[in-house]
């Protein structure tokens, strides 16, 4: 699955407005207000703030390598 950025932070500020923003924010460690301002779409969140709220919604962030020989060479492919 890929994503933006913008995809991203709707996808996980629909789903943390579905569990309750009050609760997401307190189990991320973070205030509702800035909860809100990182999911607003108008700034970019620092990787930490993602990492929490990934957390608090219980999910897990994995990355995987868009090329597989890069993977076990190191080397990326330039597009």
């Amino acid at each position: 699955m890929t994503s933006n950025r913008a995809n991203g932070a709707g996808g996980a500020g629909d789903t943390a407005r579905a569990r309750g923003m009050a609760q997401v924010a307190s189990d991320a460690g973070l205030s509702r207000e800035s909860l809100y301002r990182s999911l607003s779409g108008e700034r970019v969140p620092t990787f930490e703030t993602v990492l929490r709220v990934v957390g608090a919604l219980g999910l897990k962030l994995r990355a995987e390598a868009l090329d597989p020989d890069a993977a076990r060479t190191g080397v990326a492919a330039h597009r």
